[in-house]
């Protein structure tokens, strides 16, 4: 605030003292002369012209950056996270290893709490999650793959790993391609199983079907036991709609530690109408037991894309203000020109020019220093926009369809800034301009 101040300050008294130091500089002689006179000089012309010039290189600048960063936002809200976000309620919990110090009791406790949550009306599936896609991050560990062979240069495979329950991926709604997904036979003392994305499924099994393969946690000497792939899913954007797509792993909540989790539930209706029967499930279970981050999986979206609507709404709101100040400036300009020129256009229109004339002198004088400014401008858009580079999303910084819609937007506006001086141009009544000479 206090840096906003102190350049308007500064700015006011600039531009305040220039115009005075000149007409000090004016002698009685000179007044004399009357409105004869009353022409800039070449310098305060090529000034003006300058600074309209400079006005449509910052707009255009401004609204073309904007103009990215916007439809990278657009296209931000349009990617196929893997997933139906409609629907869907989350409740995080956290237990407490005093008070359920063995897997068996938490896994009890997630258990009893989805029986009692998809006994309500209105339910259509639940399941329990360690990490929600686009609002927490999943762990990611080394694996190793039965059977093969990697040499020492390669780098070891990695995956994203989630420990779920049977229903969260049909909560989710992420579809099951081949195999099956986790379901309730999959318990403690059962064989370890695990299904995986189909990135993962294409990356490490190129040309081979991974169903009834084995992998295990960590590297080749681990002593995690080997888990057998029985199902492969469509893939999932975890970490939100713009970052790129990395294997992923699920595992059974029954075969895997775990202490913080969330509930997923798909409803029927609004998502969060259903908040209070969730949480009064919870208390069913444990009276004690806290129950945070309620949200709907829209709201954890919104706010994964937090960074890019802000960007978007202060360049977007910039860019308003800047495209208004142009249009003021080159209005302000031209019509200062013009009343500069009133005697040259009352001759011009005593000698015979038409309105449509006079309309095209003006015309001409202020689009071409619109033109000039926006061939200006689209060379700089063109280098400038290279640092929205991590801002943007299917889109390129030098976007053909982005640059000549901003400068059709600034051809009309300065159209419409040029066209009222002009018009006021054409009223010009010679003879009274001759008699005042």
């Amino acid at each position: 605030m206090a840096f906003g101040f102190m350049v308007t300050f500064v700015t006011g008294i600039l531009f305040g003292v220039a115009p005075a130091l000149r007409n000090a500089r004016l002698d009685l002689p000179r007044l004399r002369q009357g409105t004869r006179q009353q022409t800039l000089g070449q310098g305060a012309r090529s000034l003006q012209e300058i600074l309209v010039v400079a006005e449509v290189v910052f707009a255009m600048l401004l609204l073309t950056s904007a103009g990215l960063v916007i439809r990278s936002f657009q296209n931000l809200q349009e990617v196929d996270l893997g997933f139906r976000s409609e629907g869907l309620l989350s409740l995080r919990l956290s237990l407490a290893p005093s008070i359920f110090p063995e897997r068996a009791e938490r896994v009890a406790f997630a258990e009893r709490v989805l029986e009692g949550i998809r006994a309500l009306p209105g339910i259509e599936a639940a399941g329990v999650t360690t990490d929600l896609p686009a609002s927490t991050r999943p762990f990611t560990f080394l694996f190793t793959v039965e059977g093969h062979s990697s040499r020492p240069s390669d780098s070891p495979p990695m995956a994203q790993g989630r420990i779920i329950s049977p229903g969260y991926l049909e909560a989710m709604g992420i579809r099951c391609l081949e195999g099956r997904t986790i379901a309730t036979s999959d318990r403690a003392d059962t064989s370890g199983v695990s299904v995986i994305s189909a990135e993962m499924a294409h990356r490490y099994w190129p040309d081979e079907n991974p169903l009834g393969r084995r992998l295990k946690r960590g590297g080749p000497d681990s002593e995690n036991p080997w888990l057998t792939v029985v199902g492969i899913v469509d893939d999932v954007r975890d970490l939100g709609p713009g970052a790129d797509i990395v294997p992923a792993l699920y595992l059974p909540y029954t075969q895997q530690d775990f202490k913080v989790f969330s509930v997923v539930l798909r409803t029927s209706g609004d998502p969060l109408a259903f908040a209070p029967a969730a949480r009064d499930q919870v208390r069913a279970v444990d009276r004690n037991q806290p129950v945070y981050q309620v949200a709907t999986m829209e709201q954890l979206l919104s706010e994964s894309l937090v960074k890019n609507r802000f960007s978007a709404l202060l360049l977007g709101g910039l860019s308003l203000v800047v495209l208004f100040l142009a249009a003021g400036g080159i209005y302000g300009v031209i019509s200062y020109i013009v009343s500069r020129r009133m005697r040259e256009i009352g001759i011009r229109t005593a000698l015979g020019a038409t309105l449509r004339d006079v309309t095209l002198m003006v015309l001409r004088k202020g689009m071409g220093l619109v033109l000039l400014g926006l061939l200006f401008g689209r060379a700089g858009g063109i280098a400038s926009t290279l640092w929205l580079s991590n801002l943007l999303y299917r889109i390129r910084p030098n976007d053909p369809l982005n640059l000549a819609m901003i400068a059709l937007l600034l051809v009309v506006v300065a159209l419409i800034a040029v066209y009222l001086p002009a018009r006021k141009a054409t009223r010009v009544d010679p003879m009274r301009v001759l008699r005042q000479e």
